[in-house]
């Protein structure tokens, strides 16, 4: 009996077999990373999104050109034009399978992610009006507005970017600066009871890597929920890249990279990471200005800073 004693009616089995292999299925799931998991974060982007259009095309027409697009890369026009086309059957699909995995969006739409511009043909068709409001408003007053802001509620931002204001000499420097800090002035996200660090936060809105870094193992290595890496710095960076799921979308600037990395959470309709979500939520609601909606559900750090903003 001490060895094992089978459970009855609403008594569980007991006995030392049954609690080693309890202990053994609690870590299994414990660790077990699910994609759910990968892509946890504290707010769902369900709640977000608008209900879209029936998509025009039928079945016949959208499998074509889906199969047309997985083996070609041009003409470009041709690509652009599929695209735009299949749209609302791809978002529609992507919104009514429940978990749907990245690689399986990945695997049938590959022109989604090697193709430059093809997240912002998707982003555009779905939300117009918002598109390109973060080109709108994150000028350069507003910068200074949040580098202000910074001074006063995160002091250690400097600190953490390792950066000297006095050193930020352009605009494009100023603008990358505020937009590196924001996981600074934010509460870091918790998970299980625990809060990450500011340096955890940090990594999961902009990774930052030294000049040399050994893409292919980077890669290899990195977390599969979508983030921005720069090489070399924060305030003035070598290279910019998009990660999503192994891969590294490369893009002209930090700005671009922060448009196209918030877009592809809405088209893949996926959680911001939990790490930074308050980040993302700034980024959403003040500079692209794309509210809840549920109402009240802003972060009370959100909403201070937006005030603030004004």
């Amino acid at each position: 009996e001490a060895w094992y004693t089978s459970g009855k009616g609403i008594h569980s089995a007991t006995g030392w077999l049954e609690e080693r292999l309890r202990n053994v299925r609690r870590k299994s799931v414990k660790h077990r990373p699910t994609e759910k998991d990968l892509n946890t974060a504290s707010t769902s982007l369900t709640h977000l999104t608008t209900s879209l259009p029936d998509p025009v095309l039928n079945e016949s027409d959208h499998n074509g050109m889906k199969e047309w697009m997985k083996a070609n890369l041009e003409p470009l026009s041709t690509l652009k034009n599929y695209m735009e086309k299949t749209v609302l059957n791809r978002a529609e699909w992507i919104r009514k399978t429940p978990d749907l995995p990245m690689r399986e969006v990945m695997k049938e739409y590959p022109r989604l992610f090697d193709t430059p511009g093809m997240v912002e043909i998707d982003f555009r068709t779905l939300y117009a009006d918002v598109a390109e409001n973060l080109f709108l408003r994150l000028t350069p007053p507003i910068v200074e507005k949040i580098i202000s802001y910074a001074d006063t509620q995160a002091e250690k931002w400097t600190t953490y970017l390792h950066m000297i204001p006095r050193n930020l000499k352009s605009d494009e420097e100023r603008k990358n600066a505020a937009i590196g800090l924001l996981p600074c002035v934010f509460p870091t996200g918790r998970k299980n009871r625990k809060r990450c660090t500011i340096d955890e936060a940090l990594s999961a809105f902009i990774d930052c890597q030294p000049v040399g870094t050994n893409m292919p193992k980077y890669l290899e290595e990195a977390p599969r929920c979508p983030f921005v890496l720069a090489i070399g710095n924060r305030y003035n960076p070598t290279q910019v890249f998009v990660i999503i799921e192994g891969q590294g979308l490369e893009q002209p600037n930090l700005t671009k990279a922060i448009d196209v990395c918030f877009k592809v959470f809405y088209i893949l309709d996926i959680n911001y990471p939990w790490q930074c979500s308050s980040s993302w939520e700034f980024i959403q609601k003040v500079l692209y200005g794309i509210e809840d909606k549920v109402k009240g559900k802003t972060t009370p750090a959100v909403v201070a800073m937006r005030a603030a903003l004004k």
